[in-house]
């Protein structure tokens, strides 16, 4: 159904929007973690994530009920949803890590996540099917992350089929990289946090 269709590619968008536009203060709102206790820093955007994941699961579970009573039932294919938000959840971690991150010292960030997250909206096939995208422009939309997972997601939960083995080996290198690369910065810019 065009709803559930919506719907998902809203789920998904919503949750790397809250996790973009929160990191860049998560480590000044917690700045007593930072200055006064011996805390393992790398957990406050990795909690933000799982606030956020938990949302998405209340989301998920609402969806899942609107298309069992309304969109024709759910297809045995849901059960593939979590080799899907495995490299998500990887992902969101990384973009916590690195924005958290770079956000304590440049104050910046704030603005321009929340440019980029309204921007990807609209860069990110939320509303409509990358296949009804001109192939001259589908180029573009392959280079948002985003793509991989809305379209993964849509495709074992509303599709009815496997996601496409392309779409998912690049969400885990995507989702891997992007947490490695989080990690790295994060690490190596937090003995600055204090100051």
């Amino acid at each position: 159904p065009f709803a559930g269709f919506i719907f998902f590619g809203l789920f998904v968008y919503f949750v790397f929007s809250e996790i973009i536009t929160r990191s860049p203060t998560l480590i000044q709102d917690n700045a007593n973690y930072v200055k006064k206790v011996v805390f393992p820093l790398e957990m406050i955007p990795l909690v933000a994530v799982v606030a956020s994941g938990f949302n998405f699961l209340i989301s998920f579970v609402v969806l899942g009920l609107f298309l069992a009573l309304f969109g024709g039932g759910i297809t045995p294919t849901i059960m593939l949803a979590p080799l899907v938000i495995l490299p998500f959840i990887m992902f969101l971690a990384g973009l916590a890590l690195f924005i958290s991150a770079i956000g304590v010292y440049v104050k910046d960030v704030t603005y321009i996540a929340g440019f980029i997250a309204t921007a990807m909206m609209f860069l990110s096939p939320v509303f409509y099917a990358i296949e009804t995208v001109p192939e001259n422009f589908r180029v573009l939309m392959m280079l948002n992350p985003l793509t991989y997972y809305i379209e993964a997601f849509r495709s074992c939960v509303i599709g009815g089929i496997a996601p496409n083995d392309t779409f998912m080996l690049i969400a885990y290198i995507l989702g891997m990289g992007t947490l490695f690369l989080g990690y790295w910065v994060f690490q190596r810019v937090r003995v600055g946090f204090a100051d």
